[in-house]
């Protein structure tokens, strides 16, 4: 969750400790423009998870309720995104793509997972126009099925001489496209995010365990899933046909990988294990409001008979508990969004409010292509969709 959404159930744009609107990423699919919109390239990842399985309009894998929850309710979120992730965990381990021995009391066997969480198992979006599940029956057109070559450490995306991800500097965090989901996933494990904690800044969940003399995840050597007779993929052997691909000796990028791998024989007594501050049945936190709200109209600042028009419904949805106000709206309020040339719409950021309900509506989109190559982001990880079932 610090990768997908930098810890963050609500937009960006709400205020530490005020209620606001879902995050949504890439609402309108403009990719970070302010002038259009293209909603078929919407990403509809919602909340501190980005949940995107059933959040598009046509996915009926959600009811509609379903959906709000998702989008409202942080709680309702992570437990969705821990679904995908436990779904994901369990596919791998049934086609036998297993790390080290198994065990999932163990962060570093989740490599697997938070590959595939990320990218899906292929062959997936364009990839399989057939909408087969991904195995030995159902594969690309070289015949290779598995973890996608985007989010392979050996892709040359990656800088080769590059340590652990946030293990010697927090200022990794900087340029995350430096290192594949996976690796992005254990190094967050082993530095928590910071986040304010309502009276300053703290690590927002606790550092794990480490076992047998260890002091951070063991990552694998980056050419554990690049071989030949695996996924057509020769370590310290480039491409000559298209030196871009790197070590992937396939032209279409389709070297992917699913094989058991062990890089820690001895993980039952040195693999790295969660740490909890909270244990089923914990109360939530509570932490002091940095921004309380203002329910009531201060007559001394505001002068008599002033009129009010609010731009929420009457009695206002607010999420901050006013109730029994000394004022009322005495009016209504609307706008509309301006429109370029072709009379289509310009693209609408959604507006800051100090006290905003929800907006669960979901977004309209179709489904995304795998891609080829890695792309680096700040913000949210990105992930494809089936065109018959959604995947991370």
């Amino acid at each position: 969750m610090a990768q997908e959404s930098n810890w963050s159930q609500a937009s960006w744009h709400a205020p530490q400790g005020v209620a606001g609107d879902p995050l949504i990423a890439d609402y309108y699919g403009a990719g970070g423009g302010i002038d259009s919109i293209d909603y078929a390239d919407a990403d509809c990842g919602y909340g501190i998870s980005q949940v995107t399985d059933g959040m598009h309009v046509g996915d009926t894998s959600l009811s509609a309720h379903g959906q709000i929850k998702v989008a409202v309710d942080y709680q309702e979120n992570i437990a969705a995104g821990l679904q995908i992730l436990e779904s994901t965990w369990n596919q791998l381990y049934s086609d036998g793509i297993i790390a080290n021995n198994g065990d999932p009391r163990y962060l570093e066997n989740w490599f697997y997972a938070a590959w595939a969480y990320n990218s899906g198992i292929e062959p997936t979006g364009s990839y399989d126009p057939s909408c087969c599940t991904a195995g030995p029956s159902c594969t690309g057109p070289d015949g290779t099925w598995g973890l996608g070559w985007a989010n392979n450490p050996e892709n040359p995306a990656y800088p080769p001489n590059r340590a652990p991800y946030l293990e010697e500097t927090y200022a990794d965090a900087a340029h995350p496209g430096d290192w594949p989901y996976e690796e992005r996933i254990m190094g967050w494990m082993g530095s928590p995010i910071i986040r304010y904690n309502g009276s300053g800044y703290s690590d927002a969940y606790t550092t794990p365990t480490y076992n047998g003399g260890e002091t951070w995840l063991q990552i694998p050597p980056f050419a554990s899933f690049c071989t030949m007779s695996g996924n057509d993929c020769s370590a310290g052997t480039t491409n000559t046909a298209d030196p871009g691909n790197g070590y992937c000796q396939l032209s279409d990028d389709e070297c992917w990988w699913h094989q058991p791998v062990t890089w820690i024989t001895s993980c039952a007594t040195t693999c790295t294990t969660s740490s909890y501050a909270y244990t089923t049945g914990s109360t939530e936190p509570t932490y002091p409001d940095p921004d309380p709200p203002t329910c009531n109209v201060d007559t001394s600042v505001v002068p008599s008979g002033s009129i009010i028009v609010d731009d929420e419904t009457s009695p206002p949805l607010n999420l901050q508990g006013c109730a029994n106000e000394n004022w009322t709206s005495n009016g209504t309020f609307t706008y509309t969004y301006g429109t370029d040339a072709a009379g289509d719409p310009i693209g609408a950021s959604t507006p800051i409010r100090s006290a905003p309900g929800s907006a669960a509506t979901s977004c309209s989109r179709t489904p995304r292509t795998a891609l080829s190559r890695p792309r680096s982001t700040q913000g949210p990880g990105r992930r494809t969709c089936r065109h018959c079932s959604t995947t991370r």
